[in-house]
């Protein structure tokens, strides 16, 4: 199996053999080139609905996400593999507070991981990281990404999992692409820019700290129990006969691209912050120790990518920021709809106002596209409170 690493524990010998490699995926103009494995997330428009409409073949806001995107970033890692490279797709853990992107990624100088050209679009991918990137936008003591993955990773149903760590994922695309129209927070290209597979060899490992998590809980972790019609269907278009590579078109749907090492490649380690399997389950149930509020948002397609903040009100007009998350979309993107609530921890926000769950408070939000502009609040239904009580163990 081939490892991924840490991006900032690569020697200087993996970062020139993966840069020597993404340059030669690049150059390559056949099915297993830069070009053609990039277009499955988005543009060119490679799926179709019956009635011949194209649309983009990337899965979001759905139950397979997770398994679509583990299969692009598997069919990239290939084709880093067979121009030379002997390292897996390194991973850029922004769970962890960092200060600037990797630095595989940024140096200018003869980088193939800088960015890379667009040939349908004639034009570069650029990046244009916001602010709230570096700067945790809650102010809180573990940064924004480590709090939204770690609710994500306390899930014990695949399903729940899936929307959190989902949404959380999200942000990254839209603050590190900011307002650029051909970088990562555009459905459209994201898979474009080199970052793209960093950030998704991150992601997908965090889907796979999950799943050690669940088999050290005795529950499933390499199937699901939600959702399940649809992860049984193919996955475009990686089962279609036009994919040259034989191991994601054979791992082709949800169902049989759980077992990451059937996929044949591992990580250096599962830890998550320097904690162990066992010390991360144990450090979840100490947060679960204490009574929790949730905003709760039913979430569906808007057509485009943009930024959902929210501020929590008292009935006086007094307000305190209540949280942020992001939603990634595209004119050309598939229909979806979510069948649960994404999850949102406004206790702290209720604590600043001195409210508590059952207190008369509003949630006022406001939704903004990549561009800046706001866009109206009929794509999103008004949000639920609930409580989620400590759990104690006995």
């Amino acid at each position: 199996a081939i490892i991924r690493k840490n991006v900032n524990s690569l020697t200087p010998s993996d970062i020139k053999e993966l840069r020597d490699a993404m340059a030669k995926v690049q150059a390559d103009t056949s099915d297993n080139g830069y070009q053609k494995i990039a277009s499955y997330h988005g543009i060119p428009l490679s799926c179709h609905y019956e009635n011949g409409t194209a649309y983009a073949c990337c899965q979001h806001g759905m139950v397979t996400f997770p398994n679509w995107h583990r299969l692009l970033t598997k069919q990239m890692e290939d084709a880093l593999v067979a121009k030379g490279s002997h390292v897996g797709i390194p991973y850029w853990d922004w769970t962890t507070t960092f200060a600037n992107l990797p630095v595989l990624v940024t140096e200018e100088k003869d980088n193939s991981f800088h960015h890379a050209h667009i040939d349908v679009a004639n034009t570069d991918t650029t990046r244009s990281p916001r602010a709230q990137l570096f700067d945790d936008p809650d102010k809180g003591d573990k940064s924004f990404f480590y709090r939204q993955i770690a609710l994500a990773l306390e899930q014990t149903d695949f399903c729940d999992f899936e929307i959190q760590f989902e949404i959380g994922h999200n942000a990254i695309h839209s603050w590190v692409g900011g307002s650029s129209p051909y970088g990562m927070s555009t459905l459209h290209y994201t898979s474009y820019d080199p970052l793209f597979y960093l950030h998704h060899s991150n992601t997908d490992r965090i889907w796979s700290v999950w799943q050690a998590l669940q088999k050290y809980r005795g529950l499933p972790y390499n199937t699901a129990n939600c959702e399940i019609n649809k992860l049984v269907k193919p996955l475009k278009p990686f089962n279609l006969d036009t994919n040259p590579n034989a191991v994601t078109k054979a791992h082709s749907t949800g169902a049989t691209s759980f077992d990451y090492h059937k996929l044949g490649y591992d990580y250096d380690n599962l830890n998550f912050h320097g904690m162990t399997i066992p010390e991360l389950e144990e450090h979840l149930k100490e947060i679960q120790h204490e009574d929790r509020v949730f905003a709760g948002f039913l979430l569906r397609t808007i057509g485009q990518s943009a930024d959902v903040n929210f501020d929590v009100c008292t009935k006086d007009g007094e307000c305190t920021f209540g949280g942020t998350f992001c939603i990634l979309g595209g004119e050309h993107e598939m229909f979806w709809a979510f069948d649960r609530l994404f999850k949102y921890d406004i206790t702290t926000s209720l604590k600043h106002l001195r409210l508590d769950a059952h207190d008369d408070f509003d949630i006022k939000v406001t939704i903004k596209g990549i561009d800046g502009h706001v866009l109206s609040n009929k794509y999103l239904s008004p949000p639920t409170v609930f409580l989620a009580p400590a759990k104690t163990t006995h």
